[in-house]
């Protein structure tokens, strides 16, 4: 025996609307925000300093380390892997990752971060190199905030 969806007017019942396939939950920007602090508080040095090695890195890693010296920098044209070199030698590279204020953040470098990350996801980074991953995570926090900012 067939039970019809249908309620007599033609609606639906709510008990099906149930029965459909639920939506994945977005970490809301402050969930996003906290997991990446906590990404970034488990670097190591010796991590920043296996990404700084690279002559050529994996495309993944040389994205993540270009993003996040082109939004430390608030500046586009930073977005070279030269410019990531140096930033990721930078002594204080941590503690600027940590007390990073994403209010004065260019929308215009947001918009260029995310083009360049547009296709990453946390794990296909992470399998790329794992400080990368903590490093990606702590970008999509940053792009999420300014994307509340910017609504």
């Amino acid at each position: 025996m067939r039970v019809s969806t249908l309620a007599p007017a033609g609606r639906r019942c709510s008990w099906s609307r149930r029965l459909s396939r639920p939506q994945p939950r977005r970490p809301s920007p402050r969930q996003a925000a906290a997991a990446a602090l906590a990404q970034i508080n488990s670097l190591k040095k010796e991590d920043i300093t296996e990404i700084k090695s690279f002559s050529k890195p994996p495309a993944a890693v040389g994205r993540i380390a270009r993003v996040v010296s082109m939004l430390l920098a608030n500046d586009k044209s930073a977005g070279t892997w030269a410019a990531a070199k140096m930033t990721l030698g930078d002594s204080a590279f941590q503690r600027r990752l940590l007390c990073f204020d994403g209010a004065s953040l260019d929308p215009k470098v947001a918009l260029a971060a995310a083009r360049v990350l547009k296709g990453d996801t946390a794990e296909s980074v992470k399998k790329a190199n794992k400080a990368a991953g903590s490093l990606f995570q702590w970008v999509q926090g940053v792009l999420a905030r300014a994307r509340i900012r910017a609504a």
